[in-house]
């Protein structure tokens, strides 16, 4: 009966063997996809890295009200003081630097469409401020069409 026992548990660990292998294969295909995976992670990791980098130089620039003009078409960000203010039309707002109207430099345009969110634009009059956008050219004159106050900072 013992010779019997050990004869059947002997059977059961033959049979379990290939069962074994197929685990092992199976958990080396595992570690394979790991460092596969862990390869791909390591590549994706640098090219954000990359792209931070290369969007962090890509800043824009920064010209004041007079030098706008040399740079039409670009997004920079424009920096000069507020000369004057005027609300004009069906509720434009015009923000003029580097001269009062119709001498200015420069103007920070706000569409009546955006000038809710700047209810107190009266504020900026003799202030420095930085505005971001893309240069425009409106009636010879550099522009930018502000239609967030995230465009605008004071200085």
């Amino acid at each position: 009966m013992v010779l019997w026992a050990t004869v059947a548990g002997l059977a059961r660990a033959v049979r379990a063997i290939p069962k074994q292998r197929e685990a092992t294969t199976s958990i080396l295909d595992i570690r394979e996809w790991f460092i596969h995976s862990d390869k791909i992670m390591k590549r994706k990791t640098l090219l954000t890295v990359f792209a931070v980098l290369c969007a962090a130089c890509a800043q824009t620039s920064n010209y004041t009200a007079v030098e706008a003009a040399k740079h039409v078409g670009e997004t920079a960000t424009v920096t000069g003081r507020v000369d004057g203010v005027q609300h004009w039309g069906k509720g434009n707002i015009f923000l003029n630097m580097g001269g009062k109207y119709p001498n200015q430099a420069f103007t920070a345009f706000i569409p009546s469409s955006s000038a809710g969110q700047f209810s107190k634009s009266q504020r900026y009059e003799g202030r420095t401020l930085a505005v971001s956008g893309k240069i425009a050219l409106h009636k010879g004159k550099p522009e930018i069409v502000v239609t967030s106050p995230s465009q605008i900072s004071a200085k």
